[in-house]
């Protein structure tokens, strides 16, 4: 079983570590990879936060990041969870790219940019590059974007 970026964004998130588990035979391993509330990933949902708050109720992905959050989502299914920090690079044509992409493709973004008017869109969207910007370690005007995210390895019980 594995999710790269993608069961951290289930609006019921003990809903879906129960599937996860559910899914998994005994013995069989969970393979995860997702954000984590420091670095790229924090400050870009972070900036996100400041326009569209998340729904009442909703944990923010990030939760999966973290020793307490995946501890309360797998623990009690597996016998044991590895977690290691690794790095990812996103590459792009430049960090105006980066935002296109992001605003064109990915869905909080689209749906943040939906939520709000013209205005505050255009300041998230600057916000975005400011991120990009901090994280980007291209110095020819392209961008290589520096991710850090958490690796999870959990076998079930």
């Amino acid at each position: 079983m594995v999710s790269v970026y993608g069961v951290q964004f289930a609006p019921d998130q003990e809903r879906a570590a129960s599937e996860l588990l559910r899914v998994c035979r005994p013995g069989g391993t969970i393979g995860l990879a997702g954000p984590i509330p420091e670095g790229w990933s924090g400050d870009f949902f972070a900036a996100h936060g400041r326009y569209v708050p998340p729904p009442p109720g909703v944990e923010p992905p990030h939760r999966w990041g973290t020793d307490d959050g995946i501890g309360e989502l797998l623990g009690a299914g597996v016998r044991s969870i590895e977690n290691e920090r690794r790095t990812a690079l996103q590459y792009y044509r430049s960090v105006d790219h980066a935002v296109e992409v992001f605003s064109t493709y990915f869905g909080p973004t689209v749906r943040a940019l939906e939520a709000i008017d013209a205005e505050a869109g255009e300041r998230l969207l600057e916000d975005l590059r400011v991120v990009f910007d901090r994280y980007n370690l291209a110095t020819d005007g392209t961008a290589v974007v520096e991710n850090r995210y958490r690796q999870t390895i959990a076998v079930r019980a």
